[in-house]
């Protein structure tokens, strides 16, 4: 039964490839308020933050980006209550869609990685942790348990049992419905 459930989540989590041709179109961002900064070459973004480019959508309340020297976009830092995140899978009719408190694009690896009160979810399976790393074109994800900012004391870890909840990553997979 485990092995079922173990390759039943592989199968769900890497199946399909993300759109190939994301990279490849136009990135937009749009915003209440936008500051560059014309040396540095970082942009901050404020209020009602909407990133998309293809497939994939970035929401947040603040974004700030970092460009290369050739003014490609090396990586964007989002935070938001949470910030959102979603792309099409190539082939698939769902979207894979995550949130986080912290949402960074890493461009040159293709790499999302969603901090703090972290969940990816595909069609009726969801994956939650404190740390979430998604890989935009194998659309795999790894998520990880425990504090961002190391081990917890005695004290904190009394106090996450007391509330019921657990710094343990989690995957929900949801039965199948029946055919009607």
């Amino acid at each position: 039964m485990l092995m079922r459930i173990f390759l039943l989540l592989v199968l769900v989590w890497s199946a399909s490839h993300a759109l190939k041709n994301d990279s490849e179109q136009v990135a937009t961002l749009d915003a209440d308020e936008i500051e560059f900064d014309f040396k540095s070459g970082e942009r901050i973004y404020r209020g009602h933050v909407v990133f998309s480019q293809g497939s994939i959508r970035i929401t947040c309340d603040l974004l700030t980006t970092h460009y290369d020297d050739d003014g490609e976009l090396k990586s964007a830092v989002c935070e938001g209550a949470p910030g959102t995140f979603r792309q099409r899978p190539e082939g698939s009719d769902h979207d894979v869609m995550g949130e986080a408190l912290e949402i960074i694009l890493e461009q040159a690896d293709r790499l999302v990685i969603m901090k703090s009160r972290a969940r990816i979810v595909q069609e009726n399976s969801s994956m939650s942790g404190n740390l979430i790393t998604y890989d935009l074109d194998e659309e795999k994800a790894v998520a990880k348990g425990g504090s961002l900012s190391g081990p917890k004391s005695e004290e904190e870890e009394s106090q996450v049992g007391n509330r019921g909840q657990s710094s343990r990553p989690r995957i929900v997979i949801q039965p199948r419905k029946p055919d009607a």
